[in-house]
């Protein structure tokens, strides 16, 4: 006998799901990895959900199969019949980063501005799918009965309408790097929004936010309200150290790297310092 639709939806449950799409984490693994198997480098912050044996504050190869998970992120409750899954709601996006980020790559990123629609949709996917942002979502609605089903569906609702405020009136650069001993890195915090306002209406018109999305171990995007002098620009080294302190200082679990960069990132160091006057034009 064929099994039910509750049924299937009952196997498809408790799997270990990514919080940061495994795709976008194999835009960190170089060309030639040093491990096959366990081609990323990852930095734990704090325990991660399971196998909590894992150490924190130090680098260890990993695939990009076992970074970011959490059992049944994406799970509704048993009793609930949504119209739509988290799967279903991030599939094309999800499908469209390895072709979209190559491309990218095999035109020496001078036409990266031709995939700035699809980057700012999935930039807006990676914010919605976070836990800073289930949080909020939570926080803002603490009377409802069953506040992750709300969550998951705030979600696909918030996809569905595409980039928000910031995505779709920031100005936008690409940077690029050459060295994946010298790269950018990501983590869960990733895409990092800072600001020096404490108004939430007013930080997306403040002119000294910023918004750093990494998209892999050589290229991010940037953003702010005023134009950028330049609208694509390699990366020199205090840059990158810049732009990877800014990850770590405010990842809250994991930072994922195509190589130990322990010796160009102390990640103890825990100061929140903003995108601001240190960034090169």
């Amino acid at each position: 006998m064929d099994p039910t639709p509750s049924q299937k939806r009952q196997k498809s449950r408790a799997r270990r799901d990514h919080i940061k799409p495994e795709g976008y984490l194999r835009g960190f693994v170089p060309d030639k990895p040093d491990h096959e198997q366990k081609p990323l480098w990852a930095c734990y912050i704090s325990p991660p959900p399971i196998q909590t044996n894992r150490p924190t504050l130090k680098w260890i190869p990993q695939s990009p199969s076992e970074v970011s998970i959490q059992i049944g992120w994406y799970d509704y409750s048993p009793d609930s019949t949504p119209d739509e899954t988290a799967d279903q709601a991030f599939a094309k996006l999800k499908r469209e980063v390895t072709p979209v980020r190559d491309a990218i790559r095999n035109e020496r990123y001078r036409t990266w501005r031709h995939h700035l629609p699809f980057l700012l949709r999935y930039g807006h996917m990676l914010q919605v799918r976070s836990e800073l942002y289930r949080e909020d979502v939570g926080g803002s609605s603490p009377n409802m009965p069953h506040p992750k089903n709300y969550s998951i569906t705030r979600m696909r609702e918030e996809l569905k309408k595409g980039p928000n405020e910031m995505w779709s009136s920031f100005q936008w650069t690409l940077r690029f790097c050459r060295d994946p001993s010298d790269p950018f890195i990501t983590g869960d915090s990733a895409p990092v929004i800072s600001g020096e306002v404490d108004d939430p209406n007013l930080i997306l018109t403040d002119l000294r936010t910023r918004c750093l999305c990494p998209f892999g171990w050589d290229m991010a995007l940037l953003g702010r309200v005023d134009p950028w002098p330049r609208d694509l620009g390699e990366c020199e080294p205090s840059e990158l150290d810049f732009y990877r302190r800014r990850v770590s200082e405010m990842a809250r679990r994991y930072l994922v790297s195509p190589r130990d960069i322990s010796d160009r990132l102390d990640v103890r160091i825990r100061r929140v310092d903003p995108l601001r006057e240190r960034e090169r034009n």
